[in-house]
């Protein structure tokens, strides 16, 4: 954990999270952003975001995630006018949550 050190603010210790600033991005412009996620540390992060998508190609990594939600909501099957659109939204937000980040969190990795 560390200060943000954002404008001189020395609030204290942030538990996590990110922030960004970009300099000079007029409103029509486009950035791109390849982010690493890691429990462990800023080196897992950066290898996990290397070793998951060495070539990143942004069209080619939304089509393959599109792919892979596909494949796995693809098994589910509601019946038109089963449920609420309403409904049918925090069903689909939870199945998301519970597929998102499967985690293996034991006494045997030596990163916890």
């Amino acid at each position: 954990m560390t200060t943000d050190g954002v404008n001189g603010n020395s609030q204290p210790q942030l538990p996590g999270g990110a922030w960004v600033r970009f300099a000079n991005v007029t409103s029509n412009e486009q950035i791109l952003v390849r982010v690493g996620v890691s429990f462990i540390s800023v080196d897992q992060a950066c290898d996990n975001a290397q070793t998951e998508i060495p070539d990143f190609d942004f069209e080619g990594t939304v089509s393959a995630a599109e792919a892979a939600w596909e494949e796995k909501l693809g098994i589910i099957e509601v019946e038109s006018g089963g449920a609420s659109d309403e409904l049918l939204t925090v069903f689909y937000s939870g199945a998301y949550r519970a597929m998102v980040s499967i985690k293996l969190f034991d006494a045997r990795s030596t990163g916890y």
